[in-house]
């Protein structure tokens, strides 16, 4: 007996979604075609951004060994770790925000950023992951880095979380200061999100390798908030680059 869902069988509901989100990416390429042709953005003026969350708690390298050794370790850091979430932008030609990373913790310590990225700025919530609020410091930070007006317009490129374009007093601090803001369709973001293609890929090997440098390094030691800042740089500076940034888009 073949399911049916609201009269439609299961073959056709998966066909009627795959046309939906055809149509939804569609809309997403002719909105942000139109957004280029009336505002003449040029290359260096369209930026895309995205979140990742990062944790004291690295994944460990693949370990070689001689053929037969039955056990084989690699130390990190702990069973858990809480975690941290940075955020990432740059243009079609290179040019990156200061990241904002964002500690799970009630008060935020400026020591906790002291070996950041130049020009990062450190926020706290409860969950470690961004809210409507703390997006709206970013859209701050990236006005303001962004060198974004009214007669200097950019955009925008983000995935549609609510946090993003649910937020009226976010869009019109945005409108106010030139950005545009364009979201990606649902459900897009792995095949239509720059930052997922290579970047991010990029820098969380990174920062497992230099995570797992500091642990040979430091034996006996678990890596600490404190210090994710300064692990973070160095994974930052390898993977933040002007060849990643023209080959994602």
């Amino acid at each position: 007996m073949e399911l049916v869902f609201y009269g439609l069988s299961i073959n056709e509901l998966h066909l009627s979604i795959n046309e939906l989100q055809r149509a939804a990416v569609q809309r997403y390429f002719d909105n942000l075609e139109k957004l280029i042709n009336e505002n003449q953005f040029e290359a260096n003026r369209i930026y895309n951004c995205d979140k990742s969350g990062l944790t004291c708690v690295h994944k460990p390298l693949k370990v070689i060994a001689h053929k037969g050794q039955r056990v084989v370790s690699l130390v990190t850091s702990g069973e858990r770790g809480q975690t941290t979430t940075v955020i990432l932008a740059f243009n079609c030609v290179g040019h990156y925000i200061p990241p904002m990373i964002i500690f799970k913790r009630k008060r935020m310590l400026d020591s906790l950023i002291d070996d950041a990225p130049p020009g990062t700025v450190g926020r706290c919530s409860k969950s470690g992951w961004v809210d409507t609020n703390l997006f709206m410091d970013f859209i701050r930070h990236f006005v303001i880095h962004g060198n974004s007006s009214t007669t200097n317009k950019c955009l925008l490129i983000l995935d549609g979380h609510k946090s993003h374009i649910k937020n009226l007093d976010l869009l019109n601090n945005a409108s106010i200061n030139g950005l545009h803001i364009l979201s990606l369709p649902p459900h897009t973001s792995h095949k239509l999100q720059p930052l997922d293609q290579t970047l991010f890929k990029s820098l969380k090997s990174a920062y497992n390798l230099v995570c797992t440098t500091w642990t040979r390094k430091h034996p006996g030691s678990r890596i600490t908030v404190d210090k994710l800042s300064g692990l973070f740089c160095q994974a930052y500076v390898k993977a933040a680059t002007v060849e990643n940034a023209i080959s994602e888009f």
